[in-house]
């Protein structure tokens, strides 16, 4: 059998690749999470970013496999680039905010994103940013400060998303926008 990490290879960046089988593989053998998260590790940049598509996915209903790794990601985010990587990680960090005591090191990674040049990775990091809040109010209101700076934001597309966030994060009884949260054991 071809090592997972393997699976991510090719293509370009339009694609998500393999990653959802990657994931699904992952998921029925929960000992292929160390293959998969080799390509953390992988010179191309779009199997670090297809692998973090991967391990998000993982995370959604089985964070206890991607925690372990979690000081991986944060350490790679500290170079990387790669819109692909970025917007999954700000993805993946909602899902793991189940985990308190590693917020310390998500968060300003997250904060970081909202200045990021691309929207998407701006805009699923607002997301997690409002999972954390929701958890974790002795961040709300850095958090809400940070955001409603966005409302002003260039793009129209982070312009809405900041305004539903600060909707969402001025209500504590709101509900998410649909598709804002992928975990099932958040519990919000």
């Amino acid at each position: 059998m071809a090592r997972l990490v393997d699976w991510l290879t090719g293509g370009d960046l339009r694609s998500d690749g393999a990653a959802d089988q990657a994931a699904q593989a992952v998921l029925q053998n929960g000992q292929l999470m160390a293959d998969l998260a080799e390509g953390l590790l992988h010179a191309d940049a779009l199997v670090r970013g297809r692998t973090l598509d991967a391990m998000e996915k993982v995370a959604r209903t089985r964070p206890e496999l991607v925690h372990p790794y979690l000081p991986q990601v944060i350490n790679l985010l500290n170079t990387e680039e790669t819109m692909l990587a970025r917007m999954h990680a700000a993805m993946l960090f909602g899902d793991m905010a189940l985990y308190e005591q590693d917020i310390p090191q998500m968060l300003p990674i997250l904060l970081g994103m909202l200045k990021d040049p691309k929207a998407f990775t701006k805009g699923w990091a607002i997301s997690s940013l409002c999972i954390i809040s929701r958890k974790y109010p002795q961040y709300h209101q850095e958090i809400a400060a940070s955001i409603q700076r966005l409302e002003n934001d260039p793009g129209a597309a982070v312009q809405t998303r900041a305004r539903k966030a600060m909707a969402v994060l001025s209500d504590p009884n709101r509900p998410f926008p649909k598709g804002w949260i992928k975990s099932t054991k958040l519990g919000l």
